[in-house]
This record gives C-alpha cells, sequence and structure tokens, in this order.
C-alpha cells in the first residue's frame, strides 16, 4: 500500500500566490501517488474595486459588480 501525498495550495490571484504555484510546479515531485489542490479564495468585490465601495457616486456601479459577482448585501 502507497501513502499518497496531498498539497493543499491556496491562491488568490496575488503576484505571490502565482510565485507560489510556480515554485510547487518547479520543486514538487508529482507522481501517481501525489496530489496537488488549488483552492482560490475570492472576496466578492476585485481588489481593484474596493475603493469605489465607500464612494457614493458609484453605488450604482458596486451594485452591479455585487450581482455580477454573487455577493449579497
Amino acid at each position: 500500500m502507497t501513502i499518497q501525498k496531498k498539497l493543499l495550495v491556496l491562491v488568490d490571484g496575488s503576484d505571490r500566490a502565482i510565485q507560489t504555484v510556480n515554485y510547487v510546479k518547479a520543486f514538487m515531485p508529482v507522481d501517481e501517488n501525489t496530489q496537488i489542490v488549488l483552492f482560490h479564495v475570492f472576496s466578492g468585490i476585485p481588489e481593484a474595486y474596493r475603493d469605489i465601495e465607500n464612494n457614493p457616486t458609484c453605488a450604482d456601479a458596486v451594485r452591479q459588480l455585487k450581482g455580477i459577482s454573487g455577493t449579497v448585501d
């Protein structure tokens, strides 16, 4: 009986997460006994739009973004 090796890698789209995935790809020996799972962490609204959330002139845009991402108020 062989022991299965499992590795969980959390990613969030950041540069650091991409570097981590590339590191795992380059240095982790992968065979039939190895399972690598990428878990993407998503917070609803893209980080680039966080600043507009508190701007009252952008209320419609924020509502639309929340509707697209499935985020509930």
